[in-house]
């Protein structure tokens, strides 16, 4: 039921007024909640307007920055809750932000630092990072970068916590300097470019340190350094190309810059600090830090360039403001144009100053090496960053790997040519003639494609045994060709390849190959049938056409066989029940391995099967028909279309188990 605009009103004031009655109020809201009318969107959406309406009054009234936190906590729970938007907390601190002075603003922003945990969770970064980055640089712009120092960096410290080092919203991808960064002086004659307000500073800070000095310091040296309008605009002429180094690569600009930075590093050679002064100076820079008294800009008065040359603390930071310009000149920046480099003599210049200028930072007081080691490690550090903004700012998260699992090894099926080049075996073939042919060759795929081997015509093979069925010839049968098993066997095969109806089905009895071939070479020769058949009177004449028109020479026939039932068949053939043809069923196989039980180690044995299958079908199941049947599987697998049932009788009369094999496939 859809919240209509009365009950959303009224809806929207009771959870205002349940939210403010404390830990037992937001009990009795989150019940209300749950038993008001209406959808989940609408519902929070009634939240969020009780929640804003809350903070209005609280702006209102100027309460505290407690009243603001404790309100915001309770959005944030209701967040977690599921009872408002997930962006509601981060729209009230934006309104809070915008509508307090900075003073609660930095008492506020403790809150949102202390929870930039919560701030990061998956809940609400996607969120509210956008609204954090805007209130943020609102602020940011609200705050002066002088008067406010400490507050703007701790706005940049927490937006440097709460999004990733490669965000590329915080990274300066194109390398561009500050500009606005300008640090004026006075020129001569001409004290304008100083505002009435930094010429108050420059003077109050000017006549309290000359206060110091006739209180308790009349009796040190004092500085025996003329400074001069000269030395005071070249020192201060110096922050232009600390904040621009590009115009080093321009000539005239370069020429400028050497001979400012001579003078002033002549300057620090010539007046040295002395190491208990420079402690004493260390000691109550410290104590008036306690005041937050923070400069981010230097004071340019005249009457200071004295005493600040006598600080060590001012020093350093002009000796390592020269090393931070001569690393980006010598650095190599992406973003550099072809023509921003430094001539010979400017690079051997500037490899001089800079063993110059490490060489008074050892010498400025307190701990110089050490301070000089510590800004060595910095640079070094630098040069790592400057060569990941290089790549393009990559990201350092890493991936997380997924845990590789091993799969279980299994012996894998090895072709016969892998086992004669293992150990060298013969493979039977059942014939003395065809098992030397095939082991003539380990890679048989290789012999066969031969390219020397040429395969005759079918009258050019058959026309020696043709010669010799002649009569006349009074050739033997032991010494006729159709006897010999080697020629048979190239007869058979010459005949599959050139004749299309050489695998023709039919009902009938096989002839023995001999009878098969006379037959073949009868038609093949017309003319010797009667010499042939020498008074056969049962040979029912057939016309045989020979070679059919445009058939490249290759044999047709109808039939392989004659339409004589008479013949002899072979007794083996009539016992067998199946042929070798047929490949044996599934349902035979469960039968054997069932009959086998422990005996399947010898049947596979004789199967050539390695130990280690053996061992690894051990391993995969205790049922030893289990065993049995994965390796009866395999072998069936393996031997294709040859996996028949005399096969597989061959294996098992080899391992002596006869009776098995006639009690599967002779149950008769």
């Amino acid at each position: 039921m859809a919240l209509a605009m009365s009950d959303f009103q009224s809806s929207r004031e009771e959870f205002a007024a349940l939210l403010i009655g404390g830990e037992d109020g937001f009990e009795k809201f989150q019940k209300r909640f749950l038993s008001t009318n209406g959808s989940d969107a609408e519902k929070k959406v009634a939240v969020d307007q009780a929640l804003k309406d809350i903070l209005h009054s609280m702006v209102v009234n100027d309460s505290d920055t407690s009243a603001f936190q404790e309100i915001t906590t309770v959005a944030t729970e209701a967040v977690t809750l599921e009872l408002c938007s997930a962006s509601t907390p981060f729209v009230l601190l934006s309104d809070i932000f915008d509508g307090i002075t900075l003073d609660k603003c930095a008492e506020m922003f403790c809150y949102v630092e202390d929870r930039v945990d919560t701030w990061k969770s998956a809940q609400f970064h996607s969120a509210g990072k956008n609204y954090l980055l805007r209130m943020c640089n609102d602020l940011l712009r609200r705050l002066s970068k002088s008067q406010n120092t400490l507050f703007c960096g701790r706005i940049q410290l927490f937006l440097a916590r709460l999004f990733p080092l490669s965000e590329k919203s915080g990274l300066n991808l194109m390398s561009q300097f500050n500009l606005d960064n300008y640090t004026y002086f006075i020129s001569e004659g001409d004290s304008g470019l100083l505002s009435k307000r930094q010429q108050n500073e420059n003077e109050e800070v000017s006549d309290a340190i000359n206060m110091e000095m006739e209180d308790g310091e009349a009796d040190e040296t004092p500085n025996t350094v003329t400074i001069d309008y000269n030395l005071y605009r070249k020192f201060w002429s110096l922050q232009d190309y600390f904040r621009r180094p590009t115009q080093c690569y321009d000539k005239n600009p370069w020429k400028k810059f050497m001979d400012y930075a001579g003078d002033v590093l002549s300057c620090f050679k010539s007046y040295k600090l002395d190491e208990m002064k420079g402690k004493k100076r260390i000691e109550d820079a410290q104590h008036r830090a306690h005041t937050h008294a923070v400069f981010a800009k230097y004071l340019t008065s005249e009457k200071l360039l004295d005493l600040q040359l006598s600080d060590s603390n001012f020093r350093r930071y002009v000796l390592v403001q020269f090393l931070i310009l001569f690393q980006y000149l010598q650095a190599q920046v992406r973003f550099k144009s072809s023509t921003q480099v430094l001539s010979e003599e400017a690079s051997t210049w500037m490899k001089t100053t800079l063993d110059t200028v490490y060489e008074l930072l050892t010498e400025t007081p307190p701990d110089g090496a050490r301070f000089t080691s510590s800004i060595r490690h910095i640079l070094s550090r630098e040069e790592n960053w400057n060569s990941w903004k290089n790549d393009g700012c990559p990201s350092y998260v890493r991936e997380r790997e997924e845990p590789t699992v091993p799969k279980p090894t299994r012996a894998t099926k090895r072709s016969m040519g892998e086992d004669l080049a293992a150990g060298g075996k013969t493979v039977k073939m059942g014939s003395i003639e065809i098992t030397r042919l095939w082991n003539l060759s380990r890679d048989n795929m290789s012999a066969c494609r031969n390219t020397q081997a040429s395969v005759p015509g079918l009258e050019e093979f058959f026309e020696e045994a043709i010669e010799q069925a002649d009569p006349e010839a009074a050739v033997e049968d032991a010494y006729k060709l159709i006897n010999n098993e080697n020629w048979s066997w190239k007869a058979l095969r010459l005949l599959s390849r050139q004749s299309p109806h050489f695998f023709s089905p039919h009902n009938q009895a096989g002839k023995k190959v001999g009878e098969y071939l006379e037959t073949v070479i009868t038609k093949l020769h017309p003319g010797e049938r009667d010499k042939t058949a020498s008074g056969s009177a049962s040979a029912s004449p057939r016309k045989f056409t020979g070679q059919a028109e445009n058939s490249d020479d290759k044999f047709e026939k109808t039939e392989t066989c004659d339409d004589d039932d008479d013949e002899e068949i072979q007794d083996t053939q009539k016992k067998s029940v199946v042929t070798d043809s047929n490949v044996v069923s599934t349902n035979q196989l469960e039968q054997l391995a069932v009959a086998l039980g422990k005996q399947w180690k010898c049947l596979a044995a004789k199967m050539e099967f390695p130990e280690d299958d053996i061992q690894y079908w051990e391993s995969c199941s205790k049922d030893v028909t289990q065993q049995a049947m994965t390796m009866l599987k395999l072998w069936k697998e393996n031997a294709g279309d040859k996996a028949a049932p005399g096969e597989l009788i061959i294996y098992l009369n080899k391992a002596g188990l006869n009776t098995t094999a006639e009690l599967i496939f002779d149950p008769q």
